[in-house]
């Protein structure tokens, strides 16, 4: 028996990926697995709290002040440990946004309630405070621009 090709079929490349776009958009992995669910969009505005820390870097000049607000707790009472900032309009007929920071790194506090909070000098010094379960005896720094980052300090 001899065996000849008669024609070829070709599988576009966009029609797999098509298809495993559906798999995914389905929730079923190809072994059967649920996919996990995919994170929460992240919110525009710091979500309501009680007991955070909430000052003013004190810099001169609307393109650089800023409002920070780290921590406190949520209304199931859980301590947080978000760090977000208000930047100001820079015309009075424009309104300021809020933005969720991100700081680099891996060393950061943890969640801080009825904490100690001052900015200023391009960083802002966190300093005690309960964390919900008991209280914390520790300080860090957080340094704006160009670090963007947490330091542990000894006050």
């Amino acid at each position: 028996m001899q065996t000849r090709v008669v024609g070829r079929f070709t599988v576009a490349s966009a029609a797999v990926l098509g298809f495993s776009a559906a798999l995914l958009a389905s929730g079923v992995e190809a072994r059967g697995k649920p996919l996990p669910p995919p994170p929460p969009p992240t919110p525009s505005s710091p979500p309501a709290r009680a007991w955070h820390g909430f000052v003013s870097n004190a810099a001169a000049g609307s393109e650089l002040s800023r409002l920070y607000l780290y921590g406190g707790a949520d209304s199931e009472q859980k301590a947080l440990a978000d760090l977000w900032h208000y930047s100001f309009p820079s015309s009075a007929d424009v309104v300021g946004n809020w933005t969720l920071v991100t700081p680099a790194g891996r060393s950061k506090p943890g969640p801080r309630q009825w904490h100690g909070w001052s900015c200023g000098g391009g960083g802002c010094l966190l300093a005690y405070g309960s964390n919900g379960v008991g209280l914390a005896a520790d300080s860090w720094y957080y340094t704006d621009a160009p670090t963007n980052s947490w330091a542990k300090v000894s006050c």
